[in-house]
């Protein structure tokens, strides 16, 4: 061009990654495409794919769209409705853009996962993978996580909350292979935790160990509504050394006093005032 700019189409392929992860996931995979060829390798390459999230395909995303699902979702525990709707439509996505990143993938926030061919998928072809969230996913269970925690080593941050199968031997799993994990969030619901609605959840202490005694670098820990008890904390608190967060809002059962938040005065910790407790 004889003005002195460039050509959208002659962009190097990492400037024009920039702006295109600016858009939608399905604009990428439609839209961009259809524009030109230079486009097309770009969202074809690696360039767009370093950071893969899926939230809003979960299930806030389909009830806004389909109001009668949520009303449904609402009576059904048995997460046949995942199966239905919004798992496969996640499995396709993964399926179509995990290759892409040609084992790039840093970041990915992948919810309701339903099928373990498809976490399979995920650790096999996501090594470099740092960040990983897959919250509400029936599949994973100890013996999901026990085959990928190995192939899982970078993980640096990850979110298994609301995960019901996954159980302390699954988290001991993740603490021995995935030393470089400093983040991690197990956030359980309200009800759990109280037994409302007919639950009826086992103190989860267990869980609380396998973290203190494996997960020692962590930095950043989120136990929401995790049935423990103030000597789990405390345990937690004491092993974890460069702990430097610690949100236990809904942990009713815990009651640390002055002289420990003392002790450990740097550490900040979010908790909920213990109106259960007598």
């Amino acid at each position: 061009m004889g003005n002195g700019f460039r050509d959208w189409d002659k962009l190097p392929p990492d400037i024009l990654a920039l702006i295109f992860t600016r858009l939608s996931i399905c604009e990428l995979l439609t839209v961009v495409p259809a524009v030109c060829k230079s486009w097309q390798r770009v969202v074809l390459g690696p360039y767009c794919w370093q950071c893969i999230d899926l939230r809003h395909w979960g299930v806030d995303h389909f009830s806004v769209w389909w109001p009668k699902l949520r009303i449904q979702w609402r009576k059904d525990k048995s997460m046949r409705m995942y199966e239905s709707v919004w798992s496969k439509h996640i499995d396709r996505m993964l399926r179509i853009i995990i290759p892409r990143t040609c084992g790039s993938l840093q970041v990915l926030f992948a919810p309701n996962l339903c099928n373990t061919d498809t976490v399979m998928f995920i650790a096999n072809n996501a090594q470099s993978l740092k960040v990983f969230g897959s919250r509400i996913s029936p599949c994973l269970n100890d013996a999901i996580i026990i085959r990928i925690a190995p192939l899982l080593s970078n993980i640096t941050s990850l979110d298994l909350s609301y995960c019901m199968n996954i159980k302390a031997v699954a988290l001991r799993e993740i603490g021995k292979h995935c030393k470089f994990l400093t983040s991690f969030y197990r956030v359980m619901e309200m009800e759990y935790s109280l037994n409302w609605e007919g639950y009826n959840l086992p103190p989860q202490d267990n869980e609380a160990m396998a973290i203190a005694s494996t997960m020692l670098r962590l930095k950043d820990l989120h136990i929401r509504y995790l049935k423990v008890s103030t000597k789990d904390v405390e345990m937690i608190v004491e092993n974890c050394k460069d702990l430097e967060y610690l949100d236990i809002r809904g942990c009713f059962y815990v009651i640390l006093d002055a002289e420990f938040l003392k002790r450990f005065s740097k550490l900040k910790i979010v908790r909920s005032r213990n109106f259960l407790v007598s």
